[in-house]
């Protein structure tokens, strides 16, 4: 058995306290499963204003960052992640996060975050716990592996540590003009210790890439991916010069909470074995989003409603998705443009379009449940869960091959299908064609029951929970460990 190893996780959000997408998941299944293997896994993150009051914990003393040359004090508040033994520990900062948005575009953005960073590392140094490894996740903790190594170089606690950083999405990189660069809480010199900018500005995820021990993001293909101009949004140099040190992890899905057999949100449990309860499932969607109760194929998606998910492709099918016997059910929020345009749509055609704009866990989970297919005509997709948890309900994925969506969906040819794999539909050309493509090959997998049956159970049995992916990280922090 291996060595228990002490890991910090140091992340923005955590679905059981708050969240606005995919990284709470991980963020909150990837400790829960670490721990179940043996290890000592404990959480950092903002006490943002959105976390509910009964899981802000207890008090648990004092911390501190500079910035701006100047000692800022803030608190530190302790619980733990719900039904597990993980330590939460919260960063309470009343002025910095207690704000109607999680990020929003507020000018102290980066003030903020590089305060959480520098508070984290404080509130931790100052404890009677050290850890082995410091695993940050995305440009919100991207500060943290350069502070390692400029002002923390030589602290007591965290000299030689070495720290993990988790590309989640790289095109959200925390980059501000050098006029902020004090607000970063680095010092002008830092620069010549690692890597702090990119073009004229200071920029996290870059300080990040340059200096963290071991850099991943959250699948095989996504990783190659942002090595090349078309994905890696700038960065693609800066990660290809530490190849080596690069690797991808597919995320993991908890079958503790996506899982129709046991679902208290859905109309009616089912199984692969049981499959008749998704019938009652697809009825009770229809009825709650005001959808005519018929037979038609149901597309669903949860998603947020930005370009990068494919909201063009959505949009500009909507008529030809009209021409078609068919349904859609979107839940999600994003840019306006693409709120307005889908509002629209359903308005245009009651019955037979339903959006709610916003997020509402219950009603993902139904539309998981009671949906035939999962809308993914993503441009990219780091990893993606949406597909994962489509596959458990037995709602079957329509990706387009990008990122995770090529590492988890295995397309239902019929050559594959004969080997006994095919778990989704994949297209492989990113347009408008492509999609609709994609699509139609759903309607006529939903005229073939027998062959719609097999899709569904192939689906429905892939095995993505966190047991083999938390392992790989902890391969990696191994790894990390040796090379620090």
């Amino acid at each position: 058995m291996q060595t228990p190893l002490k890991i910090l996780h140091v992340c923005s959000e955590v679905a059981s306290f708050v969240k606005s997408g995919g990284l709470a998941d991980v963020c909150d299944a990837l400790p829960r499963a670490q721990r179940l293997l043996g290890h000592d896994v404990r959480i950092v993150l903002p006490m943002f204003g959105a976390i509910p009051t009964q899981f802000r914990g207890e008090p648990g003393g004092a911390c501190e960052a500079v910035i701006n040359g100047q000692a800022v004090p803030g608190l530190v508040r302790q619980t733990l992640l719900p039904d597990s033994a993980v330590p939460v520990y919260l960063i309470e900062h009343a002025n910095y996060f207690e704000r109607d948005e999680l990020y929003g575009d507020y000018d102290d953005n980066l003030e903020r975050f590089s305060f959480f960073c520098l508070a984290a590392l404080n509130a931790i140094g100052g404890s009677d716990w050290e850890p082995d490894i410091v695993h940050c996740h995305d440009w919100h903790t991207g500060g943290i592996p350069a502070y390692l190594k400029t002002r923390l170089k030589s602290d007591s606690v965290f000299a030689g540590t070495p720290s993990i950083f988790t590309i989640h999405n790289i095109a959200y990189q925390g980059a501000y003009s050098m006029e902020r660069f004090q607000s970063s809480g680095f010092h002008p010199s830092d620069d010549q210790l690692t890597p702090l900018t990119w073009k004229g500005n200071i920029n996290l995820m870059r300080a990040a890439i340059g200096a963290a021990t071991k850099i991943n993001t959250v699948s095989r293909a996504y990783a190659e991916e942002i090595m090349t101009p078309q994905f890696g949004h700038g960065l693609e140099a800066a990660l290809s010069d530490r190849r080596s040190d690069v690797s991808g992890i597919v995320n993991g899905a908890d079958y503790t909470v996506w899982n129709p057999a046991a679902d208290p949100h859905i109309a009616k449990p089912y199984s692969p074995e049981a499959i008749a309860g998704k019938l009652d499932c697809k009825k009770a969607l229809q009825e709650r989003t005001g959808l005519r109760v018929c037979d038609a194929p149901l597309f669903g998606m949860v998603t947020r409603l930005v370009h990068d998910k494919g909201m063009d492709h959505i949009v500009d099918s909507i008529e030809w998705m009209m021409d078609q016997v068919l349904q859609v059910a979107i839940l999600g929020k994003g840019d306006s443009h693409w709120e307005d345009a889908l509002s629209d749509a359903a308005a245009r055609h009651p019955g037979r379009i339903h959006i709610t704009v916003g997020y509402d866990e219950a009603l993902a989970h139904q539309i998981y449940a009671g949906s035939d297919f999962y809308l993914m005509p993503s441009h990219t997709e780091p990893c993606g869960l949406s597909q994962i948890y489509a596959m458990r309900y037995g709602t079957v994925p329509i990706v387009q091959r990008t990122g995770g969506l090529a590492d988890t969906v295995d397309d239902a040819t019929t050559t594959n299908l004969a080997q006994g794999v095919g778990n989704g539909i994949v297209y492989n050309n990113d347009s408008r064609p492509g999609f609709q493509n994609g699509m139609m090959r759903g309607l006529n997998l939903y005229g073939n029951e027998d062959k719609l049956g097999q899709v569904r159970r192939l689906a429905m049995n892939a095995d993505f929970s966190w047991d083999i992916s938390a392992q790989a990280y902890i391969d990696l922090y191994q790894s990390a460990l040796i090379s620090e």
